[in-house]
């Protein structure tokens, strides 16, 4: 049995799969997310069996979110980030953006791994940083954030 997948005029062909007492089993992976017909066409006949396959989009998750070095000093250090995001086991394509004190950056995954240098925070304290994966054609996008500390700059005596 000859196996295609087709949407619109596009059509994707995936070879063949032999049938043993009426059954295919058949994988595939899917070239693209969207409405896809698989159809298998049965030789020599020439019956054909066509079924609707809907490709998802994979869902994202921010891996590791970390910030260097472990002590900001306010007015002083310009604090490193490095996200990491997965995809469906596999590195993650696209942008990431981070929102940190009311300034907002992105960079583009690198082999899945973005970074970062943040301005120097104005002010100690609490800080926390809002980071989401911006997602592509292929996959979701995704929501994390870490906070930390931001210490206060030592006075000269």
């Amino acid at each position: 049995m000859s196996l295609s997948l087709t949407k619109g005029s596009q059509v994707v062909d995936l070879g063949e799969v032999d049938v043993t007492d009426g059954i295919a089993p058949v994988e595939f992976v899917a070239p693209a997310v969207g409405e896809w017909t698989l159809v298998a066409t049965a030789e020599p006949s020439g019956t054909e069996v066509q079924v609707p396959v809907r490709v998802a989009k994979a869902d994202a998750k921010i891996t590791s979110i970390r910030v260097t070095p472990k002590k900001v000093i306010a007015q002083k250090t310009k604090a490193g980030v490095t996200v990491r995001v997965r995809s469906a086991g596999d590195f993650a394509n696209g942008k990431v953006q981070i929102k940190a004190a009311g300034k907002t950056y992105t960079q583009k995954l690198r082999d899945g791994v973005a970074r970062f240098t943040l301005k120097r925070f104005k002010k100690p304290g609490k800080a926390t940083l809002r980071v989401t994966y911006l997602g592509d054609d292929a996959t979701t996008m995704a929501r994390d954030s870490v906070s930390f500390r931001v210490v206060k700059k030592n006075k000269k005596k």
